[in-house]
């Protein structure tokens, strides 16, 4: 009898339960699907997407066959409530969709930081655009960081053939063979069959704009240009040696130049094959002999780099005053105190002011430092045009003795800044003729009826010979010949005068080259500020490789700023001012606020 009870009520309570989880799976089914729609349309129609859609279908068809009497059901005022609710929900989730659809195919990011910190510099951005084969940076590690992805990411969406990927070294360990990996975090760039190493990352050390810029313009560039670096008179060294120019040398490769060591007294001349000579820090004077080369490489259009300490001059004094600049031997001396909040002292001027020149138009007010440093006096000189490319702020001046116990400023012997530490001078060099041939008297030409035994005036130079010439005498003219303004009466019988009373030309001569448009020299009163420990700190390195790329014709968009840092916004407080906020704020204004309210209460009481 229970049984049979059972039997009965089951498939009752069965089809009014059936009937109670239909009542609200249309909800489910609805939210399924558009779930399967949001996933397909944001992720892609995978087996997710499908199968929210077909769970959203099962519970909407469940639904609709557990509700016979959908009539009645749409006519009760619960129903259209929660209709209405769900339209509106799904509204949201179909905006929310395409929100997120949008916004993940069409992402725009907006750098609001003062110094745009992370938007990629002008320099990187049409490097990049321009590139014309395929470049894919290979980071050989088990994971990559967040910043150096989105580093990469913003150089991928500037150029479709730029693209990026992490390579675990352990996994593909034969690809990490083929680059010759030796370590976790080594990142190389690839394009065609050139690989080149750009640098290792490490725990504290990420990837950097400059390091990947310079590296694919290096790759993508075919040329590579010479600057030669004077040696022999105490100069700095070039590698190898303490106050050296190893981190100089290699941000010259990273800019395509190759430095090479230049002795003129073994050489005994300046190779044609540099763009630029520099001088850097010489201890000792040049030689007669090297000056001479020097000035005659200069107006033949050469360029010069001379950065010359107080301590010695190199002997380039008269040099550099027939172009306009004096040097001045005493030492610069900043009062003005920023250079304590790098820990420097009053020797070693901060400076921020710079001329309107390509090497310093985009520095904007950055700080370049120049321990032990010399001015400059510019002197209007025809013909040369000079800019100030460095220069001292209002509380400078020029040190007549620096080694006195406390430096202070005693004019005249002192000279009260702004003061120049570096100069940018440019002289237009004349086209040379093509090279005149030696004068070489025809052989085979005949005296014309009309020749007199005396030449014009206007006759070419003869060689100084004897009144009665030789008949072996040759017929080319030595080249120290002197012009004479007659001719001996008794010629030689092989060598006649042509018709016009001037020398055949040779056949074999040949014009010289022309020079470059201009001779350049670029002059800075200081060398420390480029050697080993200093040439990384603030804008030292971009003066001393946007000069050489000023000197060396390179085009402006090489002449680039390291990646910006942000601004300090820290400020030093001296120890009096630290001890009044302590007394502030331990003890003026809690005591302040406690009787500021014990008044009060006084007098609500």
């Amino acid at each position: 009898m229970k049984l049979a009870s059972v039997r009965q009520l089951l498939p009752r309570y069965l089809k009014s339960g059936l009937r109670y989880l239909g009542k609200y799976l249309i909800f489910v089914g609805l939210f399924l699907m558009a779930a399967g729609l949001s996933a397909g349309f944001v992720g892609g129609w995978g087996p997710l997407a499908g199968g929210l859609m077909v769970a959203g279908i099962v519970a909407i068809g469940i639904w609709l066959v557990t509700h016979g009497n959908l009539r009645r059901t749409w006519s009760q005022r619960s129903t259209q409530s929660n209709t209405n609710a769900l339209l509106a929900t799904l509204a949201a989730l179909l905006i929310f969709g395409a929100i997120n659809f949008l916004g993940s195919r069409y992402s725009t990011k907006f750098d609001l930081t003062e110094t745009q910190l992370f938007t990629l510099a002008p320099e990187t951005q049409e490097t990049v655009r321009n590139l014309g084969q395929k470049i894919k940076i290979l980071v050989f590690d088990r994971s990559l960081s967040d910043t150096d992805r989105e580093l990469l990411s913003n150089y991928a969406k500037l150029n479709p053939n730029f693209t990026y990927e992490l390579v675990d070294p352990q996994v593909d360990f034969g690809r990490a063979q083929s680059f010759k990996v030796k370590s976790f975090g080594e990142v190389y760039l690839e394009a065609g069959e050139q690989k080149r190493l750009v640098t290792t990352l490490g725990p504290e050390s990420r990837l950097k704009e400059t390091e990947l810029t310079n590296a694919i313009a290096q790759l993508s560039s075919t040329t590579q240009a010479t600057i030669y670096f004077l040696q022999g008179h105490g100069e700095r060294p070039i590698e190898g040696e303490q106050g050296g120019l190893t981190e100089a040398v290699t941000g010259l490769k990273t800019k395509n130049f190759i430095a090479k060591p230049l002795n003129l007294i073994r050489e005994g001349k300046i190779p044609e094959d540099g763009i630029a000579l520099a001088i850097i820090g010489p201890q000792r004077p040049l030689l007669d002999r090297e000056l001479v080369l020097l000035e005659t490489y200069l107006q033949r259009g050469g360029r010069l780099l001379a950065l010359l300490d107080p301590a010695s001059d190199g002997g380039l004094s008269q040099l550099l005053t027939r172009w306009g600049v004096k040097l001045d031997n005493r030492l610069v001396v900043d009062a003005s105190g920023t250079g304590q909040l790098a820990g420097l002292g009053p020797d070693a001027p901060i400076v921020t002011q710079y001329g309107d020149h390509p090497i310093t138009q985009d520095f904007k007010g950055g700080v370049s430092i120049y321990p032990v440093a010399r001015s400059l006096e510019i002197v209007t000189t025809s013909g040369i045009t000079a800019t100030p490319l460095i220069k001292t702020d209002e509380k400078s001046w020029a040190e007549s003795e620096p080694t006195a116990q406390q430096l202070t400023f005693t004019p005249p012997q002192d000279r009260q800044g702004p003061l120049v530490l570096g100069v940018a001078l440019e002289r237009a060099i004349a086209p040379e003729p093509a090279a005149s041939p030696s004068p070489s008297p025809s052989p085979t030409a005949s005296p014309s009826p009309a020749a007199s035994p005396t030449a014009s005036p206007t006759a070419s130079p003869s060689p100084t010979v004897s009144p009665t010439v030789s008949p072996t005498t040759s017929p080319t003219a030595s080249p120290t010949a002197s012009p004479s303004p007659t001719v001996s009466p008794t010629t030689s019988p092989t060598a006649s005068p042509s018709p016009t009373g001037s020398p055949t030309p040779s056949p074999t001569a040949s014009p010289s080259p022309a020079p470059p448009k201009a001779a350049r020299l670029v002059v800075i009163g200081n060398s420390s500020f480029m050697a080993d420990g200093l040439f990384s700190q603030q804008l030292n390195g971009d003066v001393f490789l946007n000069s050489v790329g000023w000197l060396g014709d390179r085009a402006e968009s090489s002449l680039s700023i390291r990646p910006r840092e942000p601004n300090n916004r820290r400020f030093t407080i001296t120890n009096q001012q630290s001890a009044l906020l302590l007394l502030l704020a331990l003890g003026v204004f809690p005591i302040g606020g406690l009787t500021l309210a014990g008044v009060m209460w006084w007098k609500r009481r």
